[in-house]
């Protein structure tokens, strides 16, 4: 009788129960993380029907896809990506809550590739999703939750590189180039080669002003250094870079900008991207371990609402790969849930990192809402207390405790001994 060689197909593979255990530890230490900065976490199914996941994800996801027939005839297929699913989620089941949400997930994705030495056909994703703000403060917290996600892990000196998916699409309205001399553009962009892209450039004429502003946003490497580019005459490229100047005043809040570089020439392959993009890496062992960035118009594909929303996700085997090399720790701690409502930013953020360092859960809310909407926000995402900082520093602040449904004025020092009871 012949021997049958048993194996998995191309692309995936068996964990045994000692890399299981490692792996549910990593999980469990970014869930952690994760839910100290007030994430829930949600599931999606594993197969969706095919007409839903390629909801603006581009042609090369969609021909990633493992696409198949179910016995009624129609076609479904394994989900390749999380933010899609979770965004047909939020549109059936929660348009009509109080925003903003807060999701979280490590799930399996699958993606048909030729090659697998870089990626599996079956890899595990951890990420979050904040849904339902569209503000600078808003991708501030994503990328912060990005870099605190792997430091979590042991892994000192992530980075982070932002591009800008609108940016691009608006200054190349000024280029003259045709759609075709576009997507050309883009691909020398993507492939990082400056010897083509200033052939091309010469080859094609391109209006001197377009050429300016392109090699000045290709030169700069930190978010400050965009302020040096005179873009007065475009209004709409004016605004991103605004933006960008704005956003990098958020990462000096957040501590982050030894951390975050700014690369014009990065760009997604996923369309449904409407803002800042992002990738994320650990240069010390020279891994791109994810990626993300905002995508306001994906929500209203699902629902007649459109819900602006932004996130990013990290690759779990490419975590691990890099884990091995440096060695992390991984602590499990209880923690309570805390809403921060102020109108300070900066004291703000002060006072949730104060928190989070002492094990609790903490989102931070800096827009005003009426006390009522947070109530029924924190009974909805079932914080234990909201805290009403206010706009000056003060030595007492108001408490909403959520339990027992009652607001009180406490010190500080007598607050922080009922978080540790």
């Amino acid at each position: 009788m012949a021997f049958i060689k048993l194996r998995t197909p191309n692309g995936t593979r068996d964990y045994l129960p000692e890399e299981v255990n490692y792996c549910r530890t990593l999980e469990q230490t970014l869930r952690e993380t994760f839910q100290k900065w007030a994430y829930q976490e949600i599931r999606t199914p594993t197969i969706e029907f095919v007409d839903l996941l390629s909801k603006n994800v581009g042609y090369k996801l969609f021909k990633q896809m493992f696409k198949f027939q179910d016995f009624s005839g129609e076609i479904i297929a394994l989900r390749p990506e999380m933010t899609t699913p979770i965004a047909r989620t939020v549109a059936t089941n929660f348009i009509e809550n109080e925003m903003p949400l807060r999701f979280y997930y490590i799930a399996k994705v699958f993606r048909y590739s030729r090659s697998y030495t870089k990626r599996g056909r079956e890899f595990r994703q951890a990420g979050i999703e904040l849904i339902g703000r569209p503000t600078l403060e808003a991708d501030g917290e994503v990328l912060a939750l990005a870099i605190a996600a792997l430091k979590s892990l042991g892994i000192e000196n992530p980075r982070i590189d932002i591009g800008h998916a609108t940016l691009l699409k608006d200054l190349l309205k000024i280029s003259g180039l045709s759609d075709e001399k576009q997507i050309l553009l883009k691909n020398l962009l993507m492939n990082r080669d400056p010897c083509s892209l200033e052939s091309f450039l010469r080859e094609n004429q391109v209006p001197q002003q377009f050429n300016r502003i392109l090699n000045q946003l290709m030169d700069c490497r930190k978010l400050a250094a965009i302020n040096n580019i005179d873009t007065s005459e475009h209004p709409l490229i004016s605004q991103h870079v605004y933006d960008l100047q704005a956003l990098n005043q958020i990462l000096v809040d957040y501590k982050l900008t030894d951390s975050v570089f700014f690369d014009f020439s990065l760009i997604s392959k996923i369309d449904y991207y409407t803002g800042l993009i992002f990738e994320i890496s650990i240069p010390s062992v020279g891994l791109v371990v994810g990626s993300g960035g905002r995508y306001d118009k994906l929500i209203g594909k699902f629902a007649e609402e459109t819900l602006a929303a932004t996130g990013f996700a990290l690759e779990l085997e490419k975590c691990s790969e890099a884990l091995r090399i440096l060695q992390p720790n991984f602590l499990k701690k209880e923690r309570k849930k805390i809403l921060i409502s102020t109108s300070n930013f900066t004291e703000g953020i002060k006072l949730a990192e104060k928190y989070r360092a002492k094990g609790c859960s903490v989102a931070l809310e800096v827009q005003e809402k009426e006390k009522t909407i947070l109530e029924r926000l924190a009974i909805q995402q079932q914080f234990d207390f909201i805290i009403f900082l206010p706009s000056t520093q003060q030595k007492e602040f108001t408490i909403f405790d959520v339990k027992s449904n009652s607001y009180q004025k406490q010190l500080a020092k007598e607050f922080n001994q009922m978080v540790r009871s």
